[in-house]
């Protein structure tokens, strides 16, 4: 209740076509420093971790620090699950767990063991966390998928129909965040994966 202007900051960005005419604009809110008399809101967040063989050996060290310093801002009333994938997701929980010292230090030690090996399915293993039966429906589900966008095995739609297939059965309703990974990357297949799913792409 009451007005949340006080707590945000808005940001407007237009973008010309000079060249053909028009353009685009972006909109961006966020809260400001007032913000903290909000209280945090309980999420669900599942880290979503590519090791095929395409993300280089390098590569995959930067990505698994950075997760690994994602899940030091979770907060205690959080929950989470990591999932490495390759042909195949494998998740290191069955099931969400609070984000505790225990579960955390569970999954540090898979980051700091993680190798590059093996094939990609990229749809396969993202599909089953988006129509996945949520215990809360209500809370924030948050998605963040770091990968090169590129399936080598398993089925492998084309971008325009994985988006389809993503934005129709997202029946979860998760919040997707794409982190791009790799030399080789499906640019355009994350970068509207994070639009259509409500997110953001770095």
């Amino acid at each position: 209740p009451g007005d949340l202007n006080p707590l945000m900051k808005a940001e407007l960005a237009v973008y010309l076509d000079l060249e053909n005419g028009g353009g685009v604009y972006k909109l961006k809110i966020t809260a400001n420093e007032k913000s903290d008399r909000l209280a945090a809101l309980p999420r669900d967040v599942l880290f979503l971790l590519d090791a095929s063989a395409s993300i280089t050996k390098e590569r995959l060290r930067e990505c698994a620090k950075g997760l690994t310093m994602a899940l030091e801002s979770l907060a205690t009333q959080d929950t989470f699950n990591l999932v490495i994938f390759r042909d195949k997701a494998d998740a290191l929980f069955t099931d969400f767990q609070p984000a505790d010292a225990t579960s955390v230090a569970q999954a540090r030690k898979l980051l700091d063991e993680v190798k590059s090996s093996g094939k990609t399915d990229v749809y396969g293993s993202l599909t089953p966390f988006l129509t996945v039966k949520r215990a809360d429906p209500l809370r924030p589900y948050l998605i963040f998928l770091v990968s090169d966008g590129e399936s080598t095995t398993g089925e492998r739609p084309e971008s325009n129909e994985f988006l389809r297939r993503v934005s129709k059965g997202n029946e979860a309703r998760a919040a997707i965040f794409t982190y791009l990974a790799g030399a080789k990357r499906n640019r355009f297949l994350l970068e509207f994966l994070a639009y259509r799913g409500r997110g953001y792409t770095m």
